[in-house]
């Protein structure tokens, strides 16, 4: 199985600060809900420029905190329309990557 989290990239970034890594987490997974509501949207309506906005949303700190399988997922679906398939799939990894993190955290 892959990495899920790239720890190179997110120590890096929290310079290892294992309270700020668990902060940072937490605020990501927090605002997920609110991207995921955009998702949700954005397939239902098939608006492209909510779809991307939201995936946009969701990449930026993925990128920092190196979630590597919700960046492989989001450089595939910013190429395709808005759908519940692609939806599943963003679900399904962010599902992979809370576990993964609490894992870590432990």
């Amino acid at each position: 199985m892959a990495a899920l989290i790239d720890q190179t990239v997110l120590n890096s970034f929290t310079m290892g600060d294992a309270v700020l890594q668990k902060e940072l987490f937490d605020t990501y997974f927090e605002q997920s809900r609110f991207y995921m509501d955009q998702l949700r949207q954005a397939a239902d309506d098939q608006s492209e420029k909510i779809w991307k906005d939201a995936l946009h949303g969701l990449k930026g700190a993925a990128r920092a905190l190196g979630f590597l399988e919700i960046l492989r997922i989001i450089d595939v679906l910013e190429q395709k329309a808005p759908s519940r398939n692609g939806l599943v799939q963003i679900e399904k990894a962010l599902d992979k990557t809370y576990d993964a993190v609490q894992e870590f955290l432990r």
